[in-house]
């Protein structure tokens, strides 16, 4: 089942009923048809990205001008996805929600949105699907970007004030500056 959330174009899909024995289980966990009707038009993926990341890792918040398809194949993590697209009704608006093998729950995220995550399990295998393809700089196509994760304007709750970081995810500009610097603009335009 779909169903939409606090975020315009934000999509939680949660799975079928599962079916244990005491060989496993079995669970559909999702249906491309009923992503298609929501999105009113086929959802076509042409790349897959895994990342494996440990306990008290925060990645993002990255912002990308492609549709993502999230779901998490062992661990959990906090999931927050953040609205950065400046003609949106929900401009500035976050959510969070908890992924995990255990709940199969995916997330489609539209362009635009800005997507971070804070793993709560000894390790997680975080994967998504995109709708284009990432080029790793701006003379080949679209970039990603980013905004910092403690950003105060987001006022995020984290359950972890002093995350794991990258060099990178230190160093990301704070919303203001991601909007005074044409990120937004620039992603959604490349949207």
């Amino acid at each position: 089942m779909i169903q939409k959330t606090d975020i315009e174009g934000l999509l939680l899909q949660t799975p079928g009923q599962r079916f244990s024995d005491d060989r496993g289980f079995f669970q559909e966990t999702w249906h491309r048809d009923e992503l298609d009707e929501l999105l009113d038009k086929e959802w076509k993926h042409v790349q897959e990205n895994q990342a494996i990341s440990k306990k008290g890792v925060l990645r993002g918040i990255h912002v990308a001008p492609w549709n993502k398809l999230i779901h998490i194949s062992s661990g959990e993590v906090f999931s927050v996805i953040v609205d950065l697209r400046p003609n949106s009704p929900t401009f500035k608006k976050h959510q969070s929600f908890t992924l995990s093998q255990e709940n199969a729950n995916r997330l489609f995220v539209p362009a635009g949105c800005g997507n971070a995550y804070y793993v709560v399990s000894d390790e997680v295998v975080y994967e998504y699907q995109v709708d284009k393809y990432y080029f790793p700089s701006k003379e080949q196509g679209v970039i990603e970007r980013s905004v910092v994760w403690n950003d105060s304007e987001l006022a995020i709750d984290w359950p972890d004030k002093e995350p794991l970081l990258s060099e990178k995810d230190q160093q990301n500009p704070t919303l203001q500056e991601f909007l005074d610097q044409g990120y937004a603009q620039e992603i959604e335009k490349n949207s």
